[in-house]
This record gives structure tokens, sequence and C-alpha cells, in this order.
């Protein structure tokens, strides 16, 4: 009996100094853990300051006000996402002043978005000259720079169109899920552009292809990227085409503001959350005449 005492006693002994040393290797855990999640919180809000940034930086590059095009009127609308941004848009003229040049862009995140910003501004002598009035020529110099830069996983959605004003021609390349639509005033049909193309990434290897069309007066283009349709709605069902469309038939007819505040407005109802999770960018513009003023 003694010498079972003994040995139990000795037993406790060792398991309390086995528990003092797990409880001290926990004490180390835990201050461990502590540092490590305090450390992860100024990383996270480090990260937010960032996002918030790159967000104000990308409100900053998109135009909103657009230069004086005869014979057209615009309406857009940005609305920064909550966790991917990425939207680019402009209207510009070309020297000769009977063209100018409509770019959008969607890009799968803020780096690919600055990227396609340093390329456009290297090229942007070639978007805006006489000599290479025609989109293809833009759009292979843009695919070639941002292929050079672009990893596995990112991409850019792109539509770079040119309008002829003497001849209302419309010429386009379009890439990737840009919503790109033709509204006839005569009928009210609504066309979706033809020739679209995939989205650019670093493995695209492509000829590409131009689209044609030719406007009349108060016929309308509606451009819209992914975000808009990427919207979830209450059971985290996408926004989609179908409603983007159909926002589009049950607009007034009266301008471009009013079609473009319905499309915003649908889309903003049918969100569950404050703000959507990526940019969205909606544009719309209308023909007002064929009067030609180069002056």
């Amino acid at each position: 009996m003694p010498e079972s005492k003994d040995y139990l006693l000795s037993k406790i002994t060792d398991l309390e100094q086995q528990l003092a040393e797990r409880n001290m290797e926990l004490s180390v855990f835990r201050q461990e853990l502590k540092k490590t999640n305090e450390k992860l919180g100024l990383i996270t809000a480090r990260v937010k300051k960032e996002l918030r940034y790159m967000q104000n930086l990308q409100r900053q590059l998109i135009p909103t006000e657009f230069p004086n095009i005869p014979s057209f009127e615009f309406s857009s609308k940005y609305i920064a996402g909550d966790k991917i941004g990425g939207d680019y848009f402009d209207i510009f003229p070309h020297e000769d002043k009977s063209k100018f040049g409509i770019v959008m862009a969607s890009c799968s995140g803020y780096m690919v978005s600055a990227f396609l910003m340093s390329t456009l501004l290297k090229i942007s002598s070639l978007m805006e000259t006489k000599r290479n009035p025609n989109p293809n020529q833009a759009v292979e110099a843009i695919v070639k720079d941002l292929k050079k830069e672009m990893d596995e996983g990112q991409s850019v959605d792109l539509m770079y169109a040119v309008f002829d004003r003497k001849k209302f021609e419309f010429n386009y390349v379009c890439m990737g899920n840009i919503t790109a639509l033709l509204i006839k005033a005569t009928d009210k049909k609504i066309i979706p552009f033809e020739e679209k193309m995939p989205e650019i990434t670093g493995q695209f290897n492509q000829p590409l292809k131009v689209g044609h069309l030719l406007l009349n007066p108060r016929d309308r283009l509606v451009f819209a990227t992914k975000g808009c349709q990427l919207v979830q709605g209450e059971n985290h069902e996408q926004y989609g085409k179908a409603r983007f469309i159909k926002s589009i038939v049950n607009a007034p007819s009266r301008g471009v503001h009013e079609l473009r505040n319905k499309i915003c407005y649908d889309i903003d109802s049918y969100k569950i959350s404050d703000r959507p999770d990526r940019d969205m960018t909606v544009v719309v513009a209308e023909v007002k005449d064929r009067v030609i003023k180069l002056a």
C-alpha cells in the first residue's frame, strides 16, 4: 500500500507539472495570438485605408464632364464598388474634328486598372491622331501593352469606338462583358453590338473584330460595365441582362438623363447592400442631328 501511495503521489506531481507546463505554453500561445491579431488588425485597417484611397483615386479618374460633341448628348453614372474596382470611361475628340472616341473598361482590380491608365496615356496620341482613325489599331496597342504586365487571373473588359460625324458611322471593338446596345429611334428596337470578343488576359491571342453601325437622329447607345449585371438581390440572384434590358424598355422616352436614371434606379432597388461589390458604370448617348460644325 505505501508503495502504491507513493507511486500515485508521484504521478499526481508529474501530472501537475505537465499541467503547469501546458498552462505556460497556452499562456505564451495566447500572447502570441493576441500579438498576431493586433498585427492583422493593423494590416486590415491599412488595407481598408488603401482601398478607400484607391476608390477615391478611381473616382478622380472617371470624367464628370464630357467635351462638347455637336450632334451628341451624353449622360453617365459611376458607382464605386465596395470590394472590386477598376471601371473607366471617357470621351475624347480626335485631331480630325469630325471624329471622336469613346472608351469604356472594367478591370478585375485596381492594379490592372493602373496598368490600363498607364497604357492609355502612352497611346493617347495613337487614339486621337488623324492617321489612325480605326479602333482596332489602338486596341491592338492596348492589348500588347497590357499583356506585358498582367498576371494570371487578371482581366480587362474593353470597348473602344470611333464615331465619324460626317458618315454617322460608329466603328468599335468590344471585348469581354461590356454591355453595348443600340436603341433605334424608329421602332425602339434594342440591338446588341455584334462582333464581340473575349476579355483581355495575359493569354489573349486572337485577331480583333471591328463592328460597324450606321446611326440616325434620335438613336441611342447604352453602355454598361459588368458590375451592373452582377449586382445581387435578396435571393443572391444576379441582376442579369434581362432585367437590365427591361429597365430600358420601361424607361421614359424623354431624354438620356431619364433613361440613365431609370437604369440606375432599378439596379439600386434590386441590390440588397448599400453599395455594390464591384464598380458600376452606366453611359447613355443620343444622336441629336446631322449638323456638322467643324469650327
